[in-house]
């Protein structure tokens, strides 16, 4: 009986082995399998001088999640990029605010179709994210085939968007909009913005912070029962008009809501290709392109800062407002800093003579940790 009763010991001690070592492997395979989630099927390195070279949407799209914080990543086009899966949240987009990134559409297109819940191409809610097409031909797109109601190229809910060039088109959808702007900031200094759809804008910058200072804004149908802006501004929108041309729109060139032209800029209306358009472009005369201003950091607890200083004798500057990151959450009197926060202040600049116009700059931001 005493060997029996040693057999079945040695038996179940070789078992746990066995049960230890398989978990151990499926806890390695597990480990393999959330590795392989996190490759990127790209060369180059991501700085400026070696960006990485994309050539498909899931490795774009975890290289833009997956930028490191307080880094700017460099990605760049290598071909066309189709995407058609029917997948829903899986915009190309960025996870926090501390991470920038800058995509080169290098003359190649990105395209995505299929049936989705997704609201956008783009869809930025955190970050720091600039496009620019880099070709000399200037062939860089991005179009959204997507199926549904209301569908937008690219979507900025928060964080800052910079388009310095390329064509961002929409082809789908029952009110649609090449770019919608909900919060955030945004500032265009080119790009074509194209919409082929009978209703819907190029641009809806329904609230956030919007600066154009160039770019044209195309709504192509015209036809029966067309109902469109070429670009609608909304109540909550903070938005300057600097340099822009507007073609098409049935229902109005621009839905200005009471935004104003800046002072050095002036609006002309006239045709493009037999179509009613607006153009909006600097006075002549001469600019000031360089501003500067400086403002005191946020400190958790205290009063948002009144005063800019600028060393600059040709303008102003004044402190218009502050915003937390959203860029609709305006501080009220008596609101104070709180840590952990980003918050952008935005600047006005007044040129001390007349006639002169002044270049437009991006509001400066703050991060509270």
């Amino acid at each position: 009986m005493p060997e029996k009763k040693e057999f079945i010991l040695k038996e179940k001690t070789k078992l746990k082995r066995l049960l230890s070592i398989l978990l151990t492997l499926v806890m390695v395979a597990g480990m393999l399998s959330d590795m392989s989630m996190t490759a990127f099927a790209a060369i180059g390195s991501g700085t400026e001088a070696n960006p990485y070279i994309v050539t498909d949407y899931d490795t774009l799209r975890n290289l833009m999640m997956n930028t490191p914080d307080d880094t700017t990543r460099y990605i760049k086009l290598g071909s066309a990029i189709s995407y058609s899966e029917s997948k829903n949240n899986y915009e190309l987009k960025l996870k926090n605010n501390t991470q920038s990134v800058v995509l080169d559409l290098n003359g190649y297109e990105i395209n995505r179709s299929g049936t989705t819940l997704d609201d956008a191409v783009i869809a930025l809610e955190f970050g720091n994210l600039t496009i620019r097409d880099s070709s000399s031909a200037g062939t860089g797109k991005i179009v959204s085939n997507m199926n549904g109601d209301y569908n937008f190229t690219l979507l900025v809910n928060s964080g800052n968007l910079t388009i310095e060039s390329g064509t961002f088109e929409i082809n789908n959808g029952t009110s649609p909009a090449v770019i919608l702007t909900m919060g955030g900031t945004t500032q265009i200094k080119g790009g074509n913005f194209i919409n082929k759809k009978k209703k819907g804008e190029a641009a809806n910058f329904e609230s956030g912070i919007v600066t154009v200072d160039g770019g044209t804004f195309d709504v192509k149908y015209g036809g029966s029962g067309s109902e469109s802006y070429g670009i609608y501004i909304g109540d909550y929108a903070e938005v300057i008009l600097c340099s822009c041309t507007v073609i098409g729109g049935t229902k109005g060139l621009i839905c200005f809501n009471g935004t104003q032209i800046p002072d050095g800029c002036s609006i002309s209306y006239t045709t493009i290709d037999g179509r009613a358009a607006v153009v909006i472009k600097p006075n002549e005369g001469s600019s000031i392109n360089t501003l500067s201003a400086t403002v005191t950091k946020p400190v958790h607890g205290n009063l948002p800062e009144a005063i800019a200083t600028t060393g600059d004798t040709s303008y102003t500057v004044t402190i218009d407002r502050w915003y937390e990151s959203d860029g609709v959450n305006v501080m009220q009197t008596g609101d104070t800093f709180v840590g952990g926060k980003t918050y952008v202040v935005q600047v006005k600049f007044t040129p001390k003579a007349v006639g002169v116009r002044l270049s437009t700059v991006q509001p400066l931001q703050f991060q509270l940790t």
